[in-house]
């Protein structure tokens, strides 16, 4: 395996569209009350102007019959009003609660320790979590409309493309580990599990891929079994047990000199081999 390095910590700068979708809401809101105290100065004028004039005519048509249809038509604009002042709130509260679960959103998202993405089915990039600057070093705008193979090293592309291919044909996601290259030139192990989306239709149109760095995992793993083959190449018996003096490893030494297979030893109690 090429070099890689451990997951290091770096810093996430803050989002933006929540205060700016407050800026617009606070701008929106401010022109529907304009609008609604504008419309309602001319509705209480047309009243004071327009009645006087009516009740002192003296023609009974005039003086009876148009004043109702004035009080009528002022009316419709007080029941335009009200329900526009009604239909407002109602976008303000619908609004507050898109706000409210895109601000979740936002925060599961941003402190989330793995990497969270979206992509089409090309594998273009459509989201991707602040973790992937955390975790990787590219700025969402660096990452924005790439595509999701560009980083994934040579050696591993095939198969995160097969995937991605099975997804696309079965509409079921998969579970696979591979390399990907840091802004820096190194490269970290990610694990990686995928769902689909699919459209009304119900074909597969997205992919909600969540990855997680597993490269300090893979180090130790490696160092346990670059250990464990030099133990097993040891001439000596080595074994290691438990507290409870169960056996955990049992090397080709211990095997020659104690007669018992590693896969017969390995589970047992020391005292019944060695007793």
């Amino acid at each position: 395996m090429k070099k890689i390095n451990p997951r290091r910590d770096r810093g996430v700068p803050d989002g933006h569209e929540a205060s700016r979708f407050r800026r617009i809401e606070r701008r929106e809101w401010w022109l529907w009350s304009s609008a609604i105290a504008v419309s309602l100065l001319l509705t209480v004028g047309l009243s004071s102007f327009i009645m006087p004039q009516f009740w002192n005519a003296d023609d009974n048509f005039m003086r009876f019959s148009l004043p109702q249809a004035v009080r009528g038509l002022l009316g419709l604009v007080l029941i335009f009003d009200v329900y526009t002042v009604y239909q407002q709130l109602q976008i303000h509260r619908i609004r507050r609660r898109l706000l409210e679960r895109e601000e979740l959103f936002r925060l599961i998202s941003e402190n989330a320790a793995d990497l969270i993405a979206v992509v089409d089915m090309e594998g273009r990039r459509i989201y991707n979590s602040m973790a992937y600057q955390k975790v990787l070093g590219y700025s969402p705008e660096e990452l924005k409309g790439s595509s999701a193979l560009g980083q994934i090293h040579p050696e591993d592309r095939a198969r995160v493309q097969a995937a991605a291919e099975e997804a696309r044909r079965t509409g079921l996601g998969t579970n696979l580990e591979y390399r990907i290259r840091h802004k820096d030139g190194t490269w970290l192990v990610l694990e990686s599990t995928s769902s689909v989306i699919r459209n009304e239709k119900g074909v597969p149109e997205k992919l909600v891929i969540v990855n997680r760095d597993i490269t300090e995992r893979k180090l130790s793993q490696e160092k346990i079994a670059e250990q464990a083959a030099l133990l097993e190449k040891a001439r000596d018996a080595i074994l290691v047990r438990d507290l409870e003096g169960k056996i955990l490893f049992w090397n080709n030494g211990a095997e020659r000199i104690y007669g018992w297979p590693s896969q017969e030893a390995v589970g047992r109690n020391i005292g019944e081999l060695l007793s």
